[in-house]
Parts: C-alpha cells; structure tokens; sequence
C-alpha cells in the first residue's frame, strides 16, 4: 500500500474503522527520566494529574469549527501540532520539559573555600646568626697589605666569570699548612669590599676550623644541614661588618663521602648559588684517601664552577709540583691555576 492511500484512508474513513499501521521508531532524540517527586512536564494547557506526575496540555488557538467527527480530529491534532512548534519557538519555558530536584541543603560553598591559600613564597635567604663583625687573623691583614695588588687581578675575574654563572670557586693546597683558609678568607674579604654579596663555606673536612679562625663556635654545622638535621640557614652566620656571610663546620668530619653523595650537597650548593653572587669553598689540603675523595665530591655533586690550587711560593720542591700535577688531574677543567703563598 503506498503513502498516498495511506492518507486517503486516514483522512476520509471511519474513526473506528481506521487502519492501525505500525510506525517507526523514533531515529533521533534521548529520553528523560522524570523523578519521583514534583516532576512537572509543560507541553500544552491542561493538567493532567498522574501519580507524582502533572502534566500540562495547552489548547491551540483554533480558526474554524470542523464540519465532521473526523475533520475536528484531524484538524485538532495538526493545530495541536502547530502550536507546539510555535511555542516551541516563542516561550522556551511552555515547551522545556522542567525537572524539580531535591533541595541541596543549606550548607554549600564552593570546592575553592575548603583548600587552604597558598603561602606566600619566601626568596631570601636569611641567615640564622648574625654577628657585628669577624675576628680576622693577624695575618690575614698582612697579607692584605702586602699582596692585594698580586691578588686584585685575581679577584677581578672571579667576579667578571661570576657575571657568567660561574659562581662557586673551590681553593685547595697542596700540603698542610700551605695557607689555604687564609688565602681564602683574603680573597672573601676583598670580594666583599666590591659589594659583591659572598658566602664562604669551610669545606675542610679534615680540620673545620674556619669558625674557629673567625672567634666563633658552633654546636651544629653544615654537616648537619647534609643529613637533614637542620635547614642551611640554622647554621649560616651573616658578619655585618663584613657583609659575608658563614657557613661553617663544627669540627673534623670522618666518612663525609656518603653524606656528601646525597642530594642535598647538589640542593646546598644551589641554595648558595643562587642568594650570592660569589660562594667560596676552602676544600682544606687532600693528604689521604678520604681528603681527596672529599675534594672529588665536592667537585661533581656542588657543581664547582672554578677551582684553584694554593701553594707555596717560589718552590722548586719536586715533591710539590708532584701535588700541584695530581691535583690538577682530580680537578679536571675547573681548574683555574696557581695561586703561590709566600707565607706558607
């Protein structure tokens, strides 16, 4: 049977007597689950109470009264159609479909409320201990008077390679009693007189004096910053006078390999790095095994950008150019040259 008597039929035969033709499915649209309670479903004027549910049927506006039974019916139903399509245009609330859901209490703030603000980001970094001044070494000052001119060249580079990120610079002697603290504490102390902000760091494992050297003492040092005791700025004392600041040992350190192959070595060093322009490391004179294991440690987990060897003065010793010669093979590139102390 075609479409058209599909209509014919429809249109002009009985009511009662109609074909009942299957329809299809609906191809498209999604169906909504109405809740149990106060679901409400507008579609056109009249309410329909069914349950929980109340519909509304809306009447279309009608032009003309149908002659026949089946006219009005089929005109109805097209009008109905109509108006829906209408409505569905004009008022968007008769058409939607409106779902009333449970109350969601009384007590409701966003997701944000619940976590805790951020603190505030602290970039400083502030010394524990502050003193008005150090108490230099006497011959600390002599040298100062006496070789400053020899020294200000050296100084100069340093601080023109520290423009250029290379900031941590390790001093080590070839022998005990070389002078490598005091070199150290000479070259900080003009370092500082530029305005450079500097940290010295005894790294003399073998000795931890340079606290000592500077009338100081301390119960804790940064061998205890390494093994997480405490935080690097519980054991760094600023000198006021000096405008440098300490990071000290409190004494001899035995089997420091293991605590320097930790990764806080690498997080001290950058600490330092990144809140001085200049960090100066005395690594002591590496005489055994475990000096010099100290002193290679130093130099590959703090990243030691530039080292340089301390040693006597116009010595022809071959023992110390054996020294100077294996030192430079233990510091690689970073080696930076030779720095002769006539006072040794």
């Amino acid at each position: 049977m075609s479409n058209i008597d599909q209509a014919f039929i429809n249109a002009y035969a009985d009511q009662s007597s109609a074909v009942d033709l299957p329809r299809k499915p609906p191809t498209h649209g999604t169906q909504r689950h109405q809740p149990n309670e106060a679901a409400t479903v507008r579609l056109f004027g009249k309410e329909v109470h069914d349950g929980s549910s109340v519909l509304r049927f809306d009447p279309p506006n009608q032009t003309s009264q149908p002659t026949t039974t089946v006219d009005a019916a089929r005109q109805q139903t097209l009008s109905a159609v109509a108006a829906a399509q209408r409505a569905s245009f004009s008022n968007a609330d008769q058409s939607e479909e409106t779902i009333l859901l449970p109350p969601l209490g009384n007590d409701r703030r966003p997701l944000s409320a619940f976590a805790a603000p951020p603190r505030p980001v602290q970039t400083a970094f502030s010394p524990a201990f502050e003193v008005d001044g150090f108490q230099w070494p006497v011959i600390t000052d002599q040298l100062l008077v006496s070789t400053k001119e020899s020294l200000a060249p050296i100084v100069d580079s340093l601080l023109a390679n520290a423009q250029n990120g290379h900031a941590l610079i390790g001093l080590v002697g070839t022998q005990s009693g070389v002078g490598c603290s005091t070199v150290t504490m000479c070259l900080g102390r003009m370092i500082a007189q530029t305005g450079a902000s500097l940290a010295v760091v005894d790294a003399n494992f073998s000795l931890g004096n340079l606290a000592s050297s500077l009338g100081l003492e301390f119960d804790q040092g940064w061998e205890h910053v390494l093994t997480g005791e405490i935080p690097l700025a519980e054991c760094a004392v600023h000198s006021l006078a000096d405008a440098m600041t300490l990071i000290p040992l409190c004494g001899p350190v035995e089997s420091c390999e293991e605590r320097l192959a930790s990764i806080q070595t690498s997080v001290i060093a950058g600490v330092l790095r990144y809140h001085h322009d200049i960090v100066l490391v005395d690594l002591g004179s590496p005489l055994s095994t475990q000096q010099v294991s100290a002193v290679h440690s130093m130099v590959e987990h703090c990243r030691l950008d530039t080292t340089i060897i301390v040693a006597p003065s116009g010595t022809t010793d071959p023992a110390t150019a054996d020294s100077i010669e294996s030192l430079q093979k233990l510091l690689g590139t970073t080696c930076m040259g030779v720095i002769g102390n006539h006072s040794a």
